[in-house]
């Protein structure tokens, strides 16, 4: 029979799965009803690098939205560290905590429904 590292068998040759195991398992799903989806905004007004490919740079001015996101790892565990957000001119603000389904329905409803009416006019490339 062949063994595999993360199973642990009884006296009755019944299999479960290695203790430590289960809790790394638990803490992973655990992260799903932790999630938050997140905006990252321009710390000041300046070109960055553009995301979608359609372009090299953007333009935004302080407090424009560069990205918007969802994590079920947290600021840090996205990557963006103090530094990082520092160094980048951006600013990472939590818009909304819960389980990962839901953070995402979120982040399309804000990019669906309340970008069209915050930016009225889109420039066209040239």
């Amino acid at each position: 029979m062949a063994s595999v590292s993360y199973l642990v068998f009884d006296e009755n040759g019944k299999a479960d799965i290695e203790e430590g195991r289960k809790k790394a398992l638990q803490k992973e799903l655990e992260k799903f009803e932790e999630s938050e989806q997140y905006v990252l905004t321009a710390r000041r007004a300046a070109f960055f690098p553009c995301l979608n490919g359609e372009c090299d740079s953007i333009w935004l001015q302080i407090g424009e939205v560069y990205k918007y996101g969802v994590t079920k790892n947290g600021q840090k565990g996205r990557g963006y560290s103090e530094n990082y957000l520092k160094t980048s001119n951006l600013e990472y603000f939590v818009q909304y905590k819960g389980a990962l389904q839901e953070c995402m329905k979120q982040e399309k409803f804000i990019i669906t429904q309340l970008c069209p009416k915050i930016y009225k006019e889109v420039p066209k490339k040239d």
